[in-house]
């Protein structure tokens, strides 16, 4: 956090949901990499770890200016709420969408969610949920389609659930998990 008589300014690496209340004299900003998100007194969350292939905002409430810099050029967005900005900073591609759940947030409240992933976007969340490297040594017969929810469960009963419908076996070690 950098708080300065002008200025609150957050720097973000990983994921973080903000509350934030609208101060003219000190506006706030969040930081995340190459986007710039001024923050007009609003409630959201960003997404951007730093080996993610895609950066996303998603608005609750409020308003927000999202800016994305690439070289010499500013992209720029308003955002309302409900709306969600993925940004692909490989490509400098920002799309603009209006889903209709609210996955981004689940984790929150301690909810896993995920809807029609793919069995690598299931390992990298759960990696990050329970801070344990997940070791693939062979695919799962399930790959794509997944979905699942999951509240305020252990890292087991994820796994016990996920090896049924996907068709893998696994072994916890240590900070390990190895899918066979």
């Amino acid at each position: 956090n950098d708080f300065q008589d002008t200025l609150r300014m957050a720097r973000l690496v990983g994921e973080a949901y903000f509350e934030v209340h609208h101060n003219p004299e000190k506006p706030f900003m969040v930081q995340a990499g190459n986007i710039s998100i001024k923050v007009l007194g609003t409630t959201l969350n960003v997404r951007s770890h730093k080996e993610d292939a895609v950066k996303k905002v998603t608005l609750l409430e409020g308003k927000e200016n999202l800016q994305v810099l690439n070289g010499t050029k500013i992209n720029q967005l308003d955002l309302l709420p409900g709306e969600v900005v993925e940004y692909s900073p490989e490509n400098n591609i920002m799309v603009k969408t209006h889903p209709s759940n609210n996955h981004d947030i689940a984790w929150t409240e301690g909810t896993i969610k995920f809807e029609a992933a793919d069995f690598s976007a299931v390992a990298t969340v759960l990696e990050r949920w329970y801070g344990k490297k997940i070791v693939i040594k062979k695919l799962p017969t399930r790959t794509t389609g997944l979905n699942g929810e999951f509240e305020n469960k252990s890292l087991y009963k994820v796994l016990e659930t996920l090896s049924h419908t996907s068709g893998f076996n696994y072994e916890i070690k240590d900070k390990r998990v190895i899918i066979f």
